[in-house]
C-alpha cells in the first residue's frame, strides 16, 4: 500500500474496517490530497510522458514481465510477484518522465514512495553522462548541486528530502502565475508536443539489466483524434491539481523566498503584462475554457484548435520568463544546498 503522506513510523493496520482511522496517512481526506499532489507533480514534469506511460503500461500488462523478480530481492526478505514499474528518479521529486523503469514488488514500491535509493542516484548520474537530461528544469539546479554529496543510503534519503522541499517551492512558484491569471505562459510548460506522435515499442528491443527495463521506440506523426484527448486531459488535470495543491494547508511544507527572488518574480510579471493583444486574448480564452466546468473538455479542445503550440513555446516573452524562473530555482538551490547538514534533512528517521 502507499506510504503517503503523514505516516510517522512506517507501520499500519491491514484491517480494512479501521485502516482509515488507525493509519492517519490513509484517511480519506489525506489520500485524496496525496492523489491531487501526485497529479500536479506528474503533469508539470519535463520529459516524454507519452513513451514513459507506454512503457509502464507494457511492463504492467506483459505476462513475461510478471515473472521478473524485484530489484531488491538479493537483499533478502519477501518480495511477492508480480512486480510493478518504478520510476528510478521519482517524478514527485522533480525528475523527468523517461521510458526507463526498475522492477519493484508492491511492498518495496510502497515503502520507497518518493524517496531515492543510493543505487538510483548512481544510476541517474551514469545516465546523465550519456547526455540525457534526468531532472525537470525546476529540479535540475538542486540535483546538480547535491548529487555529488550522496555517498550512501542515508545521504540518498537526505537528497530526497532536500528535493522534496525544492519541489514544494517550485509548485508554489507556478501557482503564483495562476493567481496572476498568467495561464498561457504556464500552458507552454506542459510539453504537449509529445502527444503529436505515435510511439510503438520496436519488437525485440526490450532490455533488462539489473532489473531495469528499457525499450526502443518507433515514432511517426499521429493522425488520431486521441491526440487532442490526451492533451485535453493533461491540461485540465495539470491546472486543476496545481490550484488544489496550492490551496491545501500543507503540513511541514517548506517555503522560501528572498528579495532577489521577489524581484525576479516581479520582472516576470511585468514581461507578461506587456505581451501583445493577441496573446492576451488567447490567455483570456484559456482561462474561460478552464472555467467552464460543464463543458471544460470541449472548451479546451476548441482552444487547442485555435493555437499553434510550437509557435507559442517560441514566444520570446515566454522564453524570457522561463529563464527568470530558472534563476529563481537556482537561488532556491543555493539556499537548500547550504542547509544540507540541517537536522531537517539529516535526521535518522523521517515523518514522511
Amino acid at each position: 500500500m502507499s506510504n503517503a503522506p503523514d505516516r510517522l513510523d512506517g507501520f499500519h493496520t491491514f484491517n480494512r474496517c479501521c485502516r482509515s482511522t488507525a493509519d492517519k496517512g490513509r484517511s480519506k481526506e489525506n489520500l485524496a490530497s496525496y492523489s491531487t499532489d501526485r497529479r500536479a507533480f506528474e503533469n508539470w514534469s519535463d520529459g516524454n510522458w507519452i513513451t514513459a506511460n507506454k512503457l509502464m503500461g507494457f511492463i504492467n500488462s506483459n505476462p513475461s514481465m510478471k515473472k521478473e523478480h524485484c530489484a531488491n530481492e538479493e537483499n533478502g526478505g519477501h518480495h511477492p510477484r508480480p512486480c510493478s514499474a518504478d520510476h528510478i528518479g521519482p517524478i514527485s521529486l522533480g525528475f523527468c518522465h523517461r521510458p526507463e523503469f526498475q522492477f519493484l514488488c508492491r511492498p518495496c514500491n510502497s515503502a520507497k514512495n518518493n524517496r531515492m535509493y543510493y543505487t538510483d542516484v548512481l544510476h541517474l548520474i551514469e545516465v546523465e553522462k550519456g547526455g540525457e537530461t534526468v531532472a525537470t528544469w525546476y529540479a535540475d539546479p538542486i540535483w546538480q548541486k547535491c548529487k555529488g554529496k550522496v555517498t550512501d543510503k542515508e545521504s540518498a534519503l537526505r537528497l530526497s528530502r532536500v528535493m522534496r522541499d525544492n519541489r514544494n517551492v517550485a509548485m508554489m512558484l507556478l501557482a503564483d502565475f495562476i493567481d496572476r491569471n498568467e495561464f498561457l505562459f504556464l500552458f507552454t510548460l506542459l510539453n504537449l508536443e509529445y502527444a503529436d506522435y505515435d510511439y510503438d515499442i520496436i519488437p525485440g528491443t526490450t532490455k533488462i539489466s539489473h532489473q531495469i527495463v528499457t525499450v526502443d521506440f518507433s515514432q511517426k506523426a499521429s493522425t488520431l483524434r486521441y491526440v487532442n484527448i490526451q492533451k485535453t486531459r493533461k491540461i485540465r488535470v495539470a491546472f486543476s491539481s496545481l490550484s488544489e495543491c496550492a490551496k491545501k494547508e500543507n503540513r511541514n511544507c517548506y517555503t522560501y523566498t528572498n528579495a532577489k527572488i521577489e524581484a525576479l518574480k516581479k520582472q516576470a510579471f511585468i514581461i507578461l503584462s506587456n505581451i501583445n493583444s493577441n496573446m492576451k486574448k488567447l490567455n483570456a480564452s484559456l482561462i474561460a475554457a478552464l472555467s467552464d466546468e460543464e463543458r471544460i473538455d470541449a472548451e479546451i479542445e476548441a482552444f487547442l484548435s485555435s493555437v499553434d503550440y510550437t509557435a507559442l513555446k517560441r514566444t520570446q516573452e515566454f522564453i524570457d520568463v522561463k529563464e527568470l524562473l530558472k534563476q529563481i530555482m537556482e537561488l532556491v538551490a543555493q539556499e537548500l544546498s547550504s542547509n544540507w547538514d540541517d537536522p531537517r534533512y539529516s535526521r535518522e528517521t523521517a515523518d514522511e
